[in-house]
């Protein structure tokens, strides 16, 4: 599957859960902004900002597509004339998850997919200098779990403290824990 069709994807899909053919008593939209400290393999902490989109279509189900910007650190041994250095980088992504939502009075929980995309990377340390670095993939396909609990803060402003777990597993692996803070903003007026 090429990059434009999973776009192209990824766009009907959130066609399909914005179209007002699937009017079901319990529906309602929203917008948030996502903002999560990830804790990638070496145990540090990696910032994520985004937005996503959220469709409940029942009391009990509904779907989430968001787009985010992380980032993923690095840590290399280079050898240079029996001289070991130790340069570390950040790997910089957009993720695009899109996951099933079940919705409860205790918690909420998703399963789903992710999609992230390769942006580039920077230098954050070590005593020489990398003059270039490729991950080795643009783009990696994985699934993603959450649970949440919503805390309603208004009549159309919700609070939804979560804790994730995302694994990217094709074309190579690599994983995320990770816990956050994602406001959301009913669309439906009152």
């Amino acid at each position: 599957m090429t990059k434009q069709s999973i776009l192209r994807l990824l766009i009907l899909m959130l066609f399909v859960l914005q179209s007002q053919d699937l009017i079901i008593a319990q529906q309602k939209a929203r917008l948030g902004i996502n903002m999560t400290t990830n804790l990638d393999q070496y145990l540090s902490i990696q910032p994520e900002v985004g937005i996503l989109f959220e469709r409940q279509i029942s009391n009990h189900s509904g779907f989430e597509l968001g787009i985010n910007y992380r980032t993923y650190h690095q840590e290399f041994l280079i050898v240079i004339n029996n001289q070991a250095y130790y340069p570390y980088i950040s790997e910089k992504y957009i993720s695009i998850p899109f996951s099933y939502k079940f919705y409860s009075k205790i918690i909420n929980a998703g399963l789903g997919i992710t999609y992230d995309y390769y942006l580039g990377w920077k230098q954050l340390g070590g005593s020489t200098e990398m003059t270039s670095y490729w991950p080795g993939d643009d783009y990696y396909l994985g699934l993603i779990g959450k649970i949440s609990k919503p805390i309603t803060l208004g009549e159309n402003f919700i609070l939804e403290p979560e804790i994730k777990f995302n694994i990217l597993v094709f074309p190579s692996k690599k994983h995320y824990f990770g816990f956050g803070l994602i406001t959301k903003f009913d669309l439906q007026r009152k």
